[in-house]
Formats: structure tokens, sequence, C-alpha cells
């Protein structure tokens, strides 16, 4: 090392980014993959997506229709409904 310090402080930074990628990468896998979605019962969760062309309103009738699914929910759900 004392004879080529500019090759082993490359050895150094190169171990150095490549822990820290690997923690970064472990890191995200972590929390997006194995730590649970912070609600009471995770698979009962839905997603409705519906896609209109550009310019396009949403139906007729959309938030007419969610305001009514939300009627039907017991007092211990809930819902958010987006029309746009």
């Amino acid at each position: 090392m004392l004879q080529a310090p500019a090759f082993a402080a490359t050895v150094i930074l190169v171990l150095a980014a490549g822990s820290g990628v690997g923690i970064s990468i472990f890191s995200v896998f972590r929390n997006v993959l194995l730590t649970p979605l912070p609600y009471k019962e995770p698979g009962r969760l839905v997603q409705i997506v519906s896609r209109w062309p550009v310019g396009h309103q949403a139906a007729p009738g959309m938030v007419e229709r969610i305001a009514e699914a939300r009627m039907q929910l017991t007092p211990n759900e809930g819902s958010i409904g987006i029309a746009h």
C-alpha cells in the first residue's frame, strides 16, 4: 500500500462505493417488499384504474358511483376515490 498510494486509494474507494450500493439496494428491497403495509388487512386493498384518452373527461356518473360504493362500506372500512 505504501508503494502505490493511488492504487490503494482507488481500491478503498471502489470497495466503499460497492458496499454503499449494496446496502442501498437491500434497504429499498426491505422497505418495499418485506415490510408489511400499514393497514389492518392489506390483502383486502383494491385498486381500480380507468384511463381515458387525452382530452376526454371521466365517465358520466363516476363520482356518483364512487359515493355509492362508499355508502356500502362498514364504519371500520375506508375508501379514496379520484375522478378527473
